[in-house]
């Protein structure tokens, strides 16, 4: 991740850890978002069962079992059980290696999603990205997963209203030299104008 993004393996650990986590996010969330929305199967991704393979340290890819997908479910709590019971293991053992608190991962992971619902729509339309995001989880806990971007309204003409934001920022503006912000970043919200013209010639 220095080689990627600067900074200090020891004081900016949680902050390394969560773009991590970003890349490795981006394999798990398309494999099961595609087995449970397009293929309506559960796919088993416990990590016995899942290889990580890694290059120059960054997640690379996601190997699953030969038999790790489920038969047709319509239950989205069938469905999404395996994607589920991955983030879960995953968050729970990054979050032990770092100062980092689990909602930054949920984000992180919460944003991918979104975007792979987004990229996966349906017809009929489904309820998929209601469930997923809904306060309350399949287990009766609040959902970690719950609404990961919000829609609204800046202080800025800048900004395009609606703006689409996280609702909780995964703090890569503590990597020193990092000043680029995530385009759905919340810390935009609270910029001036002239700090959210630099963001964009930095975009650019």
């Amino acid at each position: 991740m220095t080689e990627l993004y600067g900074g200090d393996p020891d004081l900016h650990a949680r902050a390394l850890l969560s773009q991590w986590s970003k890349y490795y996010f981006g394999l798990a969330a398309p494999a099961g978002v595609v087995a449970a929305r397009l293929l309506r199967r559960n796919l088993d991704m416990s990590p016995a069962r899942t290889q990580l393979v890694l290059r120059a340290g960054m997640p690379a890819a996601l190997y699953f079992a030969e038999n790790a997908l489920h038969p047709p479910a319509g239950d989205p709590a069938l469905r999404y059980a395996g994607l589920l019971d991955h983030l879960h293991a995953v968050i729970d053992m990054l979050a032990s290696m770092a100062r980092i608190a689990p909602r930054v991962l949920w984000s992180n992971a919460g944003n991918l999603l979104d975007y792979v619902l987004e990229q996966t729509t349906t017809k009929p339309p489904d309820d998929d990205a209601a469930w997923l995001f809904a306060p309350i989880g399949p287990d009766g806990e609040p959902n970690p997963l719950r609404m990961p971007l919000r829609d609204m309204k800046p202080r800025s003409v800048l900004l395009p209203s609606p703006f689409r934001a996280r609702r909780v920022c995964c703090v890569r503006y503590e990597i020193p030299g990092e000043t680029q912000l995530c385009a759905s970043c919340p810390l935009l919200l609270t910029m001036s104008d002239d700090d959210l013209a630099l963001q964009d010639a930095i975009h650019r």
